[in-house]
């Protein structure tokens, strides 16, 4: 080793102008039995490299901390270091070589010399070794990826939740991985809440995270959602109510979405709903009818616009008047011949629509949805009710899609008309699709009706 170059203030420094050491007398001090005279040597930023790597295997752990800490440790000692005993040492290392304080570029050369250390450091035995590492690195743009994605997937939440929710290192691709995987919901929910979520990371969110890890990613208004997969978490909302306020207030939605949104969320959303600023005049209309039919408030403009609803049923019915005001829809009937009555009615005014249909269902008129199912699967009304009494999942689910409604609507009609109990029912496939093939259903109608 070479002569010592100490300053004057440091303590290598202050013994030297003292009593003129050289060299082999800070030796000394280094191997001094006294711990506090080693400790103040390893905390000292004049002490000589050399020195404190030989200070970085010292029997005393608060002097191997000193070692840790001084800026000035040689990246040799950070390999030692690295393997020490004391986890408190590991942490203060994982802390230092994440490089604070220094330039962008003196940082990345720091990270690419240590990049062993890095990776000892990110497979520490100890959690709290590897969470203050992903704490310190969390943040850093240059930081090297094979670690950003080794504590990233690390099974410990304290460890990878902080890399999963803030680190700009992880790119669409590889969030997507992970929210599709098999990694834990608490993964996936931590991707929710990052400050971007792009439409591809969204989508694999909702179509594997749980019900809470979905609200979550509703609730960040960063996120973007887009159309398709805002439909898909609408169809699957009626009998989630943690989804409906977010869903509500997300930034955008798609008018369709809208429409679905009226027919279930609480009364004190329809509000919220009708006061969106993407509505046009049409859509206004017919969520105020939506929300009319629902006995909710609704705020009336002084010249209504036909709906659309009314609109396309114009042009499809040579016969009706294009100034003819739309139907609306009245009150439940108390008699099975007043259901099919206004069934038959809208039916033949074209306004025998998905939405009317279900909020029938949801006001809970029970014979209006049965003869509407009826008339638009193109069957007799006994047929329909025979097969609605049958309490078969499949034939019902069957008639259903003969009628063309979505499968969440079957869903409903098991539940709620044909009282199947929840063990049995036949819930959609991927969340939103018929669970059979056409030729099934078919053949599941023909056991109760001929065509």
């Amino acid at each position: 080793f070479a002569p010592p170059k100490l300053g004057p203030n440091s303590v290598g420094g202050m013994i030297m102008g003292a009593k003129g050491t050289q060299y082999e007398n800070v030796m000394e001090l280094a191997r001094a039995p006294d711990p506090e005279v080693r400790l103040r040597l390893a905390s000292d930023a004049g002490t000589p490299a050399e020195i404190l790597y030989f200070l970085a295997e010292d029997a005393s752990r608060e002097v191997r901390r000193a070692v840790a800490e001084n800026p000035t440790t040689p990246r040799q000692a950070h390999t030692i270091l690295s393997h020490d005993t004391d986890y408190t040492v590991r942490c203060l290392l994982a802390n230092r070589i994440v490089g604070d304080g220094l330039p962008e570029d003196e940082r990345s050369q720091l990270w690419r010399t240590g990049f062993t250390i890095l990776e000892t450091l990110a497979r520490d035995s100890l959690v709290r070794v590897r969470r203050t590492l992903a704490e310190a690195i969390m943040g850093e743009k240059s930081a090297p990826r094979a670690i950003i994605l080794q504590l990233a997937n690390d099974p410990e939440r304290d460890v990878a939740d902080p890399i999963l929710r803030n680190s700009p290192v992880l790119t669409d691709d590889d969030l997507v991985d992970i929210a599709s995987g098999d990694a834990p919901d608490w993964a996936k929910s931590a991707i929710a809440e990052r400050e971007t979520v792009e439409a591809e990371v969204s989508k694999a969110i909702v179509a594997k995270g749980t019900v809470p890890t979905v609200t979550r990613l509703l609730k960040n208004k960063r996120a973007v959602i887009d159309d398709h997969t805002i439909e898909r978490v609408v169809d699957d909302a009626p009998e989630i109510e943690e989804w409906h306020e977010p869903l509500v207030t997300r930034p955008s939605l798609p008018v369709s979405a809208i429409m679905k949104l009226a027919r279930f969320v609480a009364s004190s959303l329809l509000t919220a709903l009708r006061s969106r600023k993407e509505l046009d005049p049409h859509t206004a209309t017919d969520l105020d009818e939506a929300m009319w039919s629902r006995g909710g408030a609704v705020r009336r403009t002084p010249a209504k616009s036909p709906s659309k609803s009314a609109a396309r049923s114009s042009a499809k019915s040579p016969t009706k008047s294009p100034t003819k005001a739309p139907v609306k829809k009245p009150a439940p009937s108390k008699t099975p011949a007043d259901a099919k009555s206004r069934a038959q009615r809208l039916f033949q005014d074209g306004q025998l629509t998905d939405e009317a249909v279900a909020e029938a269902l949801d006001r809970g008129d029970d014979d209006f949805v049965v003869a509407s199912l009826a008339l638009r699967a193109g069957i007799q009304l006994a047929d329909a009710r025979r097969i609605l009494e049958t309490r078969s999942p499949r034939t019902v689910t069957a008639l259903c899609w003969k009628a063309g409604h979505p499968m969440r609507f079957a869903l409903e009609v098991q539940k709620r008309i044909s009282r199947i109990p929840p063990s049995q029912l036949l819930n959609a496939r991927d969340g939103h699709h018929y669970p059979m093939g056409t030729d099934e259903m078919t053949f599941q109608l023909e056991l109760v009706v001929a065509f």
